[in-house]
């Protein structure tokens, strides 16, 4: 329990408006996966299978509010992002593997 180390690193804007994040793992092919609203650039990483300790973005990013708070809902190789954009007060997209 003691023995943690660091997986790998994803970076965020500099400045006040990186983040918030929300972690979750697929159980299907045993990786990291991070929601991050990245000044507003709703961002979604998995840990690489291939290269440990690197993240590979997943899909094109999705338009936020910046500092606004994000979701993530994690099924294997399925994941539900929530936020909010700047035209509606919610929204969901669906991120799956094939």
């Amino acid at each position: 329990q003691g023995n943690l180390s660091t997986l790998g690193t994803v970076s965020l804007s500099a400045g006040n408006n990186g983040g918030p994040i929300d972690i979750g793992f697929d159980t299907d092919d045993n990786s990291t996966v991070v929601l991050v609203n990245d000044n507003g650039n709703i961002e979604l990483w998995r840990n690489n299978e291939t290269a440990v300790g690197t993240f590979t973005a997943i899909g094109s990013d999705a338009t936020g509010v910046a500092l606004d708070k994000v979701s993530l809902a994690v099924q294997p190789s399925k994941y539900a992002v929530g936020y909010m954009s700047s035209t509606d007060n919610a929204s969901v997209s669906i991120f799956y593997d094939e």
